[in-house]
């Protein structure tokens, strides 16, 4: 029973930080009502599956699979050169479809070679300090603006969601820091339900799709066959290499919680490269958003203090059952964006904490804090860049370009490698 409800928590976390994703595309791309109980359906069995897939196979750990950003912008930006002549809606989701495909086999093509290994070596301690910082930085004002209730259609703070939201957030810190076990344990569980309820009451739910049917099973090619773009392919070949920084910071990040060494590190990179490869050719198959093992699951871990598997591969198994009940999925599309952007915050301030403590593993303080403070301020400020300094610009660079995590953590890998090179070469000099 203690499984099944940690993994009932597992399941709620899951859809919480991925639900808004399809429900954004939807509005995007103009889907009518169908389209998108199809899109978010496909959405929730990938990750569900996704899950079970790294789990069994992957990286073998605890983190929960989770629409990739980078895929979620490029889908953005493509969305504007529909009214351009571009093409339609469903052909340019096709086109996407098509670039996931693509990522995949590069994804599995780099983990058979085994120069997945080889890119592992730039993660170290310092560059997973300024991949946690930036990443938390980057998404405080997702946050913030969560909380206080601004979103596309609403730009003006909301005093009721904001108090609400406030609340919630309280309650969770408080659960969490409970010196019971259970109450630790169950704090995301407790602090969703309670504060889903609590959203009821003042009639703040969000979105419904209303469907007749009780059940419905996931379709495969549901908008079409991918179609292969020249464009999305250059695109497609850039986001991987973005991706696999990504999965690699979760691992290690998560890593540092479970107590794996060096060498179990570099063998769960490998598999969860090609296992991730799979899931991207999953994805462009049910026309879904490329999945990637997302960072903020070591703050949830470190939350309820639970770092065993089963109860993780529960939740992604009834993640991708409850897909398959329409109606259930309208359930989870009322549950109010606030709610999650509310506990996300908690479990993102975990994550600054865990880069404070990698600071201790770092040995050349100087130089390392010297690379942190450079790469951090030019990831922070390229966040600050308004979008519209990005228009014109092919959707490769804006991808790059727009992202202040992924470049302050480029650049803070460039930076290291040359004051290594440096320090080698003054070591041979000395010799």
């Amino acid at each position: 029973m203690k499984n099944f409800i940690l993994g009932l928590q597992w399941m709620l976390f899951i859809i919480a930080a991925s639900i808004a994703v399809p429900i954004s595309v939807s509005d995007l791309y103009m889907l009518n009502p169908q389209e998108t109980l199809i899109l978010m359906q496909n959405t929730l069995f990938i990750l569900g599956i996704a899950g079970c897939i790294q789990g069994f196979f992957g990286h073998k750990m605890p983190i929960s699979e989770s629409p990739a950003g980078l895929w979620w912008s490029v889908l953005s930006i493509y969305s504007g050169m529909i009214a351009a002549g571009y093409a339609t809606n469903i052909e340019v989701l096709q086109i996407f479809s098509g670039g996931m495909i693509l990522s995949g086999i590069l994804f599995i093509i780099l983990s058979v070679t085994g120069l997945m290994d080889k890119i592992s070596v730039f993660f170290s301690p310092v560059i997973t300090i300024i991949y946690l910082l930036l990443l938390t930085l980057q998404l405080s004002g997702t946050f913030i603006k969560g909380i206080i209730g601004i979103n596309a259609q609403n730009q003006v703070i909301e005093p009721v969601t904001a108090v609400l939201s406030i609340g919630v957030i309280i309650l969770t810190f408080c659960l969490g820091s409970s010196k019971n076990k259970r109450i630790r344990q169950f704090s995301i569980l407790l602090s969703i339900g309670a504060g889903w309820l609590i959203f009821m009451m003042f009639n703040k739910t969000g979105k419904i799709i209303f469907t007749d049917k009780i059940i419905n099973f996931p379709r495969p090619l549901a908008f079409g066959m991918p179609k292969f773009d020249p464009g999305m392919a250059s695109t497609a070949f850039f986001i991987t290499f973005l991706l696999i920084m990504n999965m690699l910071a979760s691992i290690s990040i998560m890593g540092s919680i479970t107590g794996d060494n060096e060498e179990k590190l570099v063998e769960k990179y490998k598999n969860s490269g090609l296992v991730s490869g799979i899931n991207q050719i999953l994805g462009g198959t049910f026309n879904t958003v490329g999945t990637v093992p997302v960072s903020s699951s070591a703050g949830f871990v470190a939350q309820i203090g639970e770092k065993s598997m089963v109860p993780y591969l529960a939740g992604c198994i009834l993640v991708s059952i409850v897909s398959l009940f329409p109606k259930f999925i309208n359930i989870m599309a009322s549950l109010p964006a606030a709610i999650g952007y509310s506990v996300t915050f908690v479990l993102f301030s975990k994550m600054i904490s865990m880069a404070l403590f990698e600071l201790k593993k770092v040995i050349d303080e100087e130089n390392s804090y010297t690379i942190i403070g450079i790469s951090i301020l030019a990831g922070v400020g390229i966040s600050f860049l308004p979008q519209s300094a990005l228009n014109g610009l092919p959707s490769i660079i804006s991808a790059f370009a727009g992202n202040g995590l992924i470049t302050g953590s480029l650049l803070g890998v460039i930076l290291e490698q040359i004051f290594l090179l440096k320090k080698r070469r003054a070591g041979k000099k000395a010799a």
